[in-house]
């Protein structure tokens, strides 16, 4: 239907989009297209132009367009299990909505389409998924969290979050990743600003990306601080979590604090500490890793270092659909932030009772004005 025909019928038209947006249409045509070639537009125009055609309800001719630049505007999103015995408690474990949410912004925003792919297993092992990637369904690969091998198999750009990839460093994918290890220093240096020096470790899985950036910042920061390091091993569940602190509270010497790699371990940790009549914070000081919801309703509620997925999907989306539009572009290493969250578990609140019910730490700079601002505080009573 011509432009000017559906304009008549009251379908929002390029022109309509360039007119709200505050373009030319031939910029619309471009990002709408996604023939941008070698002109720069900033990504400001890109999200203005989409803005309008999602306000204006614009449809474009989705196969005229696939057709004409053999591309499919669709991605998969790859989440394997990964964990014998918990897939049904996945999603929940590692922020996977969260994820989504950020995926979803950036897909929208650019006019993609997303196809979940979900896997009990090795994904290169199910027929399903490899017959997606191969049929031309699918324009790129966006995976997620778990270990990622034979990359040279998949015949598609490429782009991994929270992944343990063998090929990371070499170029060969994307890779946007949580940055545990000064969140997980935060944590620590908090730890020994209270007063802690038996400080425990509980990890997570060996092959999460996560658990392991956490744990070899609990080896870095012992190093440093002349801590001996005690650490206990779990999976990121909870029962893992009770068996754990139970070792460490049965030990002739047991800590004063525990920085638990995983919020799930940690409410594991504060149900088991209960039951064995130890006090959380008055005995034991518990700070767990992920930023989960429920942090604010455990019983005290749960210090933890939290990890921005939102803005690590979205990013590693972003940046596989610039791969997918310019296959002339260079896969990049990306890291998205962290940041303390002090609630009650930690033992600040029980020091320095003047405190507000919950602050954030985003750097050590920010970690020791915290700490400076509540002793005042409590010197002026």
């Amino acid at each position: 239907m011509p432009e000017s025909e559906a304009s008549r019928s009251g379908r929002a038209t390029m022109d309509d989009v360039a007119k709200l947006a505050g373009v030319s249409k031939s910029t619309v045509s471009r990002i709408i297209g996604r023939n941008v070639g070698a002109i720069q537009i900033s990504p400001r125009t890109v999200e203005k132009v989409w803005e309008a055609a999602r306000q204006l309800d614009y449809q474009p001719n989705a196969a005229a367009r696939a057709l004409g630049r053999q591309r499919t505007d669709t991605i998969a999103v790859v989440v394997p299990s990964g964990s014998p015995g918990h897939h049904e408690r996945r999603f929940s474990n590692l922020k996977i909505s969260e994820a989504l949410s950020g995926i979803d912004r950036a897909t929208s925003t650019r006019g993609y389409n997303v196809i979940l792919q979900i896997t009990a297993g090795d994904p290169f092992d199910d027929p399903r998924h490899r017959q997606v990637w191969a049929s031309g369904a699918v324009d790129g690969i966006l995976w997620c969290w778990e270990p990622l091998r034979d990359v040279e198999q998949l015949p598609l750009p490429v782009v991994a979050v929270n992944a343990v990839a063998a090929s990371a460093g070499r170029g060969e994918i994307g890779v946007v990743n949580t940055d545990d290890h000064p969140g997980s220093t935060l944590a620590l240096q908090h730890l020994a600003r209270l007063g802690h020096t038996r400080v425990a470790h509980i990890a997570g899985p060996a092959d999460n990306w996560n658990a392991t950036e956490r744990r070899r910042a609990y080896d870095d920061f012992c190093a440093a601080a002349g801590w001996e390091p005690v650490v206990e091993s779990g999976d990121g569940f909870e029962d893992t979590g009770i068996s754990a602190i139970g070792r460490l509270l049965s030990r002739d010497d047991p800590p004063t604090a525990v920085f638990v790699g995983g919020d799930r371990m940690a409410i594991g940790v504060l149900a088991e500490a209960r039951s064995r009549g130890v006090r959380v914070p008055d005995d034991l000081a518990v700070i767990g890793a992920d930023g989960m919801d429920f942090i604010r309703f455990a019983t005290p509620r749960l210090t933890t270092v939290a990890m921005m997925m939102y803005e690590a999907a979205r990013d590693a989306a972003n940046m596989l659909m610039d791969l997918i539009e310019d296959r002339t572009a260079e896969p990049q290493q990306r890291f998205a932030s962290t940041q303390l969250i002090v609630l009650d578990s930690c033992g600040f609140r029980r020091t320095y009772p003047e405190h507000p019910e919950e602050t954030v730490a985003r750097n050590p700079e920010e970690l020791d004005l915290l700490h400076k601002r509540a002793a005042e505080a409590h010197e002026r009573g």
